[in-house]
């Protein structure tokens, strides 16, 4: 049952980002619509090719993508410095990374956390289908060809739980180098080791191409700044300039893609990737006892299948244009022991804990076919079928007893699928380019297991209805302007479905979001290597999935809105300079307060120089505004909460020799904050502080 929370109680607990941010405006875009398979681009004639790929518009002098998506290759990569997607997406004005010592590192896309937000790998949606949740540092970048982001109002083609937006990763489909190895490690000071090594091969026989990427990384732990000072609510933590209790880790991935290609448009791709991220997790408080938490295990494997057929020729007017299908699955388990100290050595008596192990197990079956038609001249229209079918089991190893008696509780289990079916049309007409997609989705719930018992569920549908309108003009092939506006859903989460601690809903209602965005972008104005984007956008959102006195309800109402700016500047190949801003303003208007831990600022800037002798040095800068947050916490205290702002300067100095005998190899020195700044993201979480990492591979 939806209930509605009593406006003379207290604020509720924290609303959560997922939650806040869908968009209300009305505009037209003009933008042209996302393409799961075929990419569309206008030359200098102003005629329209088709590669694999996504949709992108080409200003002069412009090939990357413009407007709500950007794209960041594996050379962007290399050049910011990144070990991980976090560490590549939290240059980007529009991306927060928050971290939680359970959780990690989760995304926030315009103030929508990862319960919005869709991480595609290789199209295989990577996520925990229990909490929405998944170890994203342990992703492998290193194998990765690009990253896509894509926000506003995303394609319905997606389906639904994207209201924040969409991420893809994608392997090399093509080979670049044969081999690329690296090792790499941050000076050694007792427990602050940490070693890397990765390695990418690559090749081609033929039709086949293939490719293998493996990487592993070990680590003690990060150091604090020498700044950080121990405060009555951050005793948890470890003492001034030492290494973050709970921060070590190991991380291995291995990632295989054979790809078959006779011709263009028919292709046969495999990928598999497999992670093992065991972790400590940071000390928090609980119950009023500090609680010592590690995955011991924390396994992912994930598996595709996908087939491309079209015609070699694209259809100028009506005619058939492609097919895509794609088969996969996503088979996760995790291990979490409860020790008694941060040394690890011995589980925990303490009462207060309701476990000293416990397991979850995920498994996500996926399959969906796309295709698309040409109906008139300058038309493209799509059609998608989508299927997933969640499985979730977890059960725990309670405290011992008395008498030091304890068993493993019976697997609780919980099943449901969803699916999807979309339509959209994309109509090229001169300079205006006009696109409409409508989206059905559907969930639901097939079976409850609880203590060894089925219970019943009732198999009711929970619908979800989404739909795009946007439009797109370009001016003299060095302005375009975009608008679109668009309704999203997200549908509940199995443990807001189902969790028997917290209070799961079995009545619960998808979240409704009206969203809305309108942009600018120009190339080579008002002086050439110029490029300016700008983007106003907006969102309204109901039916607010929050905890209401200890139960999941749909009890919220929420606005958001903001913008953005990026902008570049290469006056010469020797020199860039690029920065971004972005402004977010959010809103619960329940309890009318701000959503709790939003950032309202965010500032990104750099410079990089670029040397023909295979010099390439960077600076970048971060400041975040401070967050805000008001709920209340386990003792029913009424808890304010406002983080300081802060600012990280990071650097990355990389060398690759251009003459015999040193060619193909390099070295390369990477500098994370830099000034050794003390800063915290959320709730009192300390973050580390500078770090030197330097690295040296060889390609061929």
């Amino acid at each position: 049952m939806v209930t509605t929370m009593n406006q003379q109680r207290r604020p509720r607990k924290n609303i959560f980002i997922s939650s806040v941010i869908p968009a209300t405006f009305t505009g037209i875009v003009l933008g042209i619509s996302t393409s799961l398979f075929a990419q569309t681009k206008t030359d200098d004639t102003g005629e329209v090719a088709t590669d694999e790929g996504y949709t992108t518009v080409v200003l002069a002098k412009r090939t990357e993508p413009v407007g709500t998506r950007t794209k960041i290759d594996s050379d962007e990569i290399q050049r910011r410095g990144a070990r991980t997607v976090p560490d590549v997406l939290s240059f980007e004005p529009a991306v927060e990374v928050n971290r939680a010592p359970k959780t990690g590192a989760t995304l926030q896309i315009r103030g929508y956390n990862e319960k919005s937000i869709q991480i595609l790998f290789e199209g295989i949606p990577v996520a925990e289908v229990y909490d929405g949740h998944f170890e994203i540092d342990a992703l492998p970048v290193f194998a990765l060809a690009d990253i896509t982001l894509e926000k506003g109002v995303v394609s319905p083609l997606y389906g639904p739980n994207t209201t924040g937006g969409v991420v893809r990763l994608s392997v090399p489909d093509a080979c670049r180098q044969t081999m690329d190895t690296t090792v790499y490690s941050r000076p050694s000071d007792g427990e602050m080791t940490l070693f890397g090594a990765r390695s990418n091969l690559c090749f081609q026989t033929g039709d086949v191409t293939t490719f293998f990427g493996a990487g592993y990384e070990r680590s003690d732990g990060y150091p604090l700044s020498d700044s950080y000072k121990e405060t009555e609510k951050n005793v948890s933590y470890h003492e001034s300039g030492g290494v973050r209790d709970g921060s070590d880790y190991q991380r291995a991935s291995l990632t295989l893609m054979t790809r078959y290609a006779p011709r263009r448009n028919k292709s046969l791709t495999l990928f598999a990737n497999t992670i093992h991220a065991p972790r400590s997790i940071p000390p928090f408080t609980q119950s009023g006892f500090t609680r010592y938490w590690r995955f011991n295990r924390y396994d992912t494997f994930l598996v595709g299948l996908k087939g491309t057929l079209g015609p070699e020729t694209m259809p100028a007017t009506f005619g058939f244009r492609g097919i895509e299908a794609h088969l996969y699955t996503h088979i996760h388990r995790d291990g979490l022991h409860d020790y008694t100290d941060a040394t690890h050595t011995h589980l925990t008596d303490n009462p207060k804990a309701w476990f000293i192990k416990s397991a979850y197990a995920n498994e996500s079956f996926g399959a969906d076919i796309a295709g698309q038609w040409a109906l008139v001249s300058g038309n493209t229209l799509q059609l998608r079928l989508h299927y997933d079918l969640d499985r979730h089991r977890q059960h725990d190893l309670p405290v011992p007893n008395e008498n030091g008696a304890t068993r493993w509780g019976a697997w609780e289990h919980y099943v449901s699928h969803k699916y999807t079916a979309a339509i959209e049309d994309t109509q090229v007409l001169g300079k205006l380019r006009l696109n409409a997609g409508l989206g059905v989705s559907g969930m639901s719930l097939l079976a409850q297991k609880v203590e060894g018992e089925s219970l019943p569920v009732d198999n009711r549908l929970i619908p979800g209805i989404e739909g795009r309108f946007a439009a797109e003009v370009t001016f003299s092939k060095r302005i375009r302007a975009t608008a679109e506006v668009g309704h999203k859903v997200r549908l509940p989460l199995l443990k807001e479905l189902f969790e028997n601690v917290v209070g799961g809903n079995l009545d619960l209602e998808p979240e409704e979001a009206w969203m809305g965005e309108l942009g600018l972008e120009s190339s080579d104005i008002p002086f050439a290597g110029l490029d300016t984007s700008f983007h106003v956008f907006g969102s309204r959102i109901r039916n607010l999935i929050e905890k209401n006195e200890g139960t999941f309800d749909n009890i919220g109402r929420a606005v958001t809105a903001g913008t953005e700016f990026d902008i570049r500047y290469t006056p010469v190949p020797l020199f860039e300079i690029h920065g971004g801003y972005r402004y977010l303003f959010s809103k619960d208007l329940i309890n009318d307060i701000r959503i709790n831990y939003i950032t309202p600022h965010r500032v990104v800037a750099g410079a990089r120089l670029n040397f023909d002798f295979g010099l390439t040095a960077s600076l970048e800068a971060v400041y975040n505004s401070g967050q805000h947050a008001e709920y209340s916490d386990a003792t029913n205290q009424w808890v304010r909460d406002r983080t300081p702002d802060f600012v990280l300067l990071n650097s990355h100095i990389r060398y690759e020799p251009v003459f015999a005998p040193l060619k193909g190899g390099y070295l390369y020195i990477d500098g994370f904050n830099l000034t050794d700044a003390n800063y915290v993201i959320g709730r009192f979480e300390p973050r580390p502080g500078r770090e030197i990492i330097v690295g040296v591979g060889t390609q061929i």
